[in-house]
């Protein structure tokens, strides 16, 4: 669930699945959240693959068609007869809507970009909080071995 300024707040019921959402996450293992972090960096490789994939299959065949309704409007009188004006209007309708088809092709090719570098970033920040966890780790360990040491010369003192 996401909110947004100015729309409306959550409702209570909301907030309590959100922190219920939030509980589970907390209670999954750093091994379990590198798993479904992996699961989700596939799915979404897939998914752009596959997005690349139709949009390219689509790109090709309007390029095709803007280029033939650019032909017929502004190419060589020679090869093709001049449109009337009700014919002319038709092929720049389908020329325009061809090159904002493109145009969106574009757009979305950007934000493929920006998700994978996303992506990376987030792989890094949860690298960073792996090595942080685990430098954590480390120095709990130290002083409960130093814990252990002064329990022990205590027990000795007694």
């Amino acid at each position: 669930m996401k909110f947004v300024l100015g729309q409306q707040s959550p409702s209570k019921a909301e907030i309590l699945i959100m922190t219920k959402q939030n509980s589970e996450l907390d209670e999954l293992s750093a091994d379990e959240l590198r798993e479904r972090l992996i699961a989700l960096q596939e799915e979404n490789k897939a998914l752009t693959d596959l997005f690349h994939t139709i949009v390219y299959d689509l790109r090709a065949p309007l390029a095709m068609i803007a280029g033939a309704a650019h032909l017929l409007l502004d190419g060589d009188q020679d090869l093709f007869p001049p449109l009337d004006e009700n014919q002319a209007v038709v092929v720049e309708i389908v020329k325009n809507h061809a090159n904002r088809v493109d145009e969106v092709y574009h757009e979305l090719m950007k934000l493929v970009e920006k998700a994978n570098t996303l992506e990376n970033l987030g792989s890094s920040l949860v690298q960073d909080y792996q090595r942080q966890l685990f430098e954590a780790n480390q120095q709990l360990d130290n002083l409960n071995l130093k814990h252990e040491a002064t329990q022990d010369a205590l027990q000795n003192l007694r």
